[in-house]
């Protein structure tokens, strides 16, 4: 299969905003543009982006039982999320071969050694997820990192599984608008959801959410 050229995003240090605790539906349809469309670095291509098939995942690196741990929290936070719009969910696979999806807990310059594409990025990038997607726009394949050779904080590390794996979801984007959102620009450790990440989240795997939308046809949708 070919594929189109990659989007990803990273964590990195800035300032501090709103909060996002008590979302209306008009904050949410427009964070929903915000973060859905473009990604942090590369060629940004304004359209919908989003898995058709599970999610099936293999984890390498040097794993340990808190990022484990972690992994299946936010997974299973995700399924359930997910369940409410769609059949598609996250997955563990105990083949590499099986895999769509990897995540590697380690070194960046070992990162670099699984996808080379990412070697670019990540010298100043504690964490990153690295999708690519098929011709009608469908996220395709991916990867994520978090690095524990650099990030010693437990909370940072956890709050990166979290943080990576959901903007591998589709949502590629960062904001500045609400401090408290898995999506904030600046360097946070939260390891929660916001209650509109959830939302974002709901939003994206919407049967009416296709991908490859523009802006435009997302707008005619939720407007």
């Amino acid at each position: 299969m070919k594929y189109l050229p990659a989007l990803f995003c990273f964590f990195f240090l800035l300032v501090a905003c709103d909060s996002a605790a008590q979302p209306t539906p008009q904050n949410v349809k427009s964070y929903f543009l915000e973060v859905a469309f473009g990604a942090e670095f590369g060629n940004s291509d304004p359209r919908v982006h989003k898995w058709t098939k599970d999610l099936k995942i293999f984890v390498i690196g040097e794993p340990n039982t808190l990022l484990e741990n972690e992994l299946i929290t936010v997974m299973a936070e995700i399924n359930q999320i997910l369940k409410n719009v769609t059949s598609i969910r996250l997955v563990r696979v105990s083949k590499q071969s099986d895999a769509n999806f990897i995540v590697f807990f380690g070194s960046h310059k070992n990162y670099a050694l699984y996808d080379a594409n990412t070697k670019p990025y990540l010298e100043g990038n504690m964490g990153l997820c690295y999708v690519y997607f098929g011709g009608n726009g469908e996220v395709a394949r991916g990867s994520m990192y978090v690095d524990t050779y650099r990030v010693k904080d437990t909370n940072a590390q956890r709050h990166l599984v979290r943080e990576e794996l959901t903007q591998a979801l589709g949502l590629l984007q960062d904001s500045y608008h609400y401090e408290d959102s898995i999506f904030y620009q600046s360097w946070t450790t939260t390891t929660q959801y916001a209650a509109i990440d959830k939302l974002l989240i709901e939003m994206l795997y919407r049967a009416d959410i296709q991908p490859n939308m523009t802006v435009e046809e997302v707008k005619e949708v939720l407007w």
